[in-house]
């Protein structure tokens, strides 16, 4: 329900930010403090909170898929959510993919494996 004089324009039952309230979309009723952030790929911040942006992890290894964002700020770190070893923090070996997600490939791989020997212990 629509309310007169902008206190809750968008009917979610949170007024505008502009009106002492804290809701910081008063035209979007998908958009209002305490409301649950869902991850997806459109930037849209169903919480009002930038630094928020839901959890979707498809392969299960703790990083969120970089697909998710919010507009301007947050956004996930995984850049292969399909393969569980790829993810920041991994280890980068001798097989043209970013397994670091560091935007290079293999970039590190000489710090711990040569072709002549085994990796190091």
């Amino acid at each position: 329900m629509r309310t007169t004089g902008g206190e809750d324009c968008d009917g979610d039952g949170i007024p505008s930010i502009a009106v002492g309230g804290a809701d910081c979309d008063d035209t979007d009723a998908n958009r209002y403090p305490g409301n649950a952030e869902i991850a997806d790929f459109d930037g849209h911040d169903e919480d009002c909170d930038p630094t928020t942006i839901g959890n979707m992890d498809r392969d299960g290894d703790g990083f969120i898929d970089h697909r998710v964002f919010n507009v301007g700020d947050a956004r996930g770190d995984d850049c292969d959510d399909t393969r569980r070893f790829i993810h920041p923090g991994a280890a980068e070996l001798p097989n043209n993919i970013d397994d670091d997600c560091d935007g290079e490939i293999d970039n590190r791989y000489g710090e711990w494996w040569s072709p002549a020997g085994t990796p190091p212990r």
